[in-house]
């Protein structure tokens, strides 16, 4: 993973984000005699599955401060803040502010319908409106396309 991080860019935050998503997979891959033994109730439980997939998203997002950041001090500082705040502010003003909200509105609806047999009875086109509006919703939004970290490469 070390070496996949180093192929991404001649910097050792590359080398750190990857060297992070193989120390995750490592972690994984120990803890899994030790999950074995936790009974099955806990184990498939929704709680303990939503905590694991809330604890993969933060790690993952820990590692790509690494792989975005111009240097290791700048992805410390980032990572330390984002831990450790130092002033907590709500920024509504950004171009994912429509996808958190609509995200969020999506979840709430599908634990509440969850299990009744919806997707089935919603029809075709009504799925169709849905994957235009958040195509509108992506292209209005839509950031510099030179953004894309790749396009630096």
């Amino acid at each position: 993973m070390a070496l996949g991080g180093l192929w991404h860019g001649a910097n050792w935050t590359f080398v750190v984000w990857g060297v992070l998503h193989g120390a995750y997979l490592a972690a994984e891959h120990l803890l899994q005699p030790l999950l074995r033994r936790m009974p099955e109730p806990v184990r498939a439980s929704p709680v303990t599955r939503a905590l694991v997939v809330i604890a993969t998203f933060h790690l993952t997002c820990i590692a790509w401060v690494f792989f975005r950041a111009p240097t290791i001090g700048t992805a410390a500082s980032m990572v330390t803040e984002m831990l450790f705040p130092s002033i907590l502010q709500l920024n509504i003003s950004t171009a994912a502010t429509p996808y958190v909200v609509i995200s969020a509105i999506a979840v709430v609806i599908a634990l509440l319908v969850k299990g009744r047999g919806v997707s089935e009875r919603v029809p075709g086109w009504a799925w169709g409106v849905t994957a235009a509006l958040m195509l509108v919703v992506t292209i209005v939004s839509w950031g510099d396309p030179n953004a894309f970290i790749y396009f630096r490469f």
